[in-house]
């Protein structure tokens, strides 16, 4: 998940194993309070669990089922042979705000989970398995449409989560890579997602991935030429 602010939020579902890059985004300090750079103190950062008490969307009971989202054939074929497939407008503004809120929050609140990260420079704010210390981010998975998606995408009643990641700000772009899969598990049994909080243009923000290199087995150290399209279809 990365932050920050736009009216309909985009997913990208990926195989595991697929190859891709992001550009570096421009950025503009327009909040420095909320920016904590690579600043460490350890007397500032949290343990535990957190739950910042912010109300969810449609006010789901526990044991509620997610919010549904129709995903259509061409869709899942388009994963199937590209190894990534952009799903427009799968939260609505008021899902949106939760998250933005929601990470809004954890940047005040920073659990110690994220000093690893965020001393590296890389992201302001970087922690993974944000699911299991927030209970905002396990609401979201469990109540919004995000696993009715990858349920349809992968045709299945049944998903389970191996790792999630919040990243607020990158701080520089990544090249080409192929990300290493977390867990036990394989690649053809598992989806990975994207969901933005930013406007991606074309030009920074959006992830750029090589079409069918979920087939491969791994990326070659030697330097490949890659040549590709840039559509301005991620807003």
């Amino acid at each position: 998940m990365a932050r920050r602010g736009t009216t309909v939020a985009v997913l990208l579902a990926v195989f595991s194993g697929a190859a891709g890059f992001v550009p570096r985004r421009l950025r503009v300090p327009t909040r420095p309070a909320v920016c904590m750079g690579i600043k460490v103190n350890a007397w500032e950062y949290k343990n535990g669990v957190q739950d910042p008490k912010i109300s969810v969307p449609g006010n789901p009971q526990m044991c509620d089922p997610p919010a549904p989202f129709k995903i259509t054939q061409e869709q899942v074929d388009t994963l199937r042979r590209d190894g990534v497939v952009h799903i427009p407008r799968v939260l609505d503004e008021e899902w949106l705000a939760y998250l933005q809120q929601a990470t809004d929050w954890q940047i005040q609140n920073p659990h110690i989970w994220a000093s690893p990260g965020v001393a590296s420079g890389i992201y302001d704010y970087i922690q993974r398995s944000i699911w299991t210390t927030n209970e905002a981010f396990s609401n979201f998975l469990y109540y919004s449409p995000l696993a009715s998606v990858l349920a349809g995408l992968g045709q299945t009643e049944e998903i389970r989560l191996s790792t999630d990641l919040l990243m607020v700000n990158p701080n520089s772009g990544f090249k080409w890579h192929q990300d290493n899969q977390n867990g036990p598990v394989l690649f053809d049994d598992a989806l990975r997602w994207w969901v933005t909080m930013d406007d991606t243009p074309a030009d920074y923000g959006a992830p750029v991935y090589l079409k069918g290199s979920h087939n491969n087995k791994s990326v070659k150290k030697v330097p490949t030429m890659v040549f590709f399209t840039c559509v301005s279809c991620c807003t």
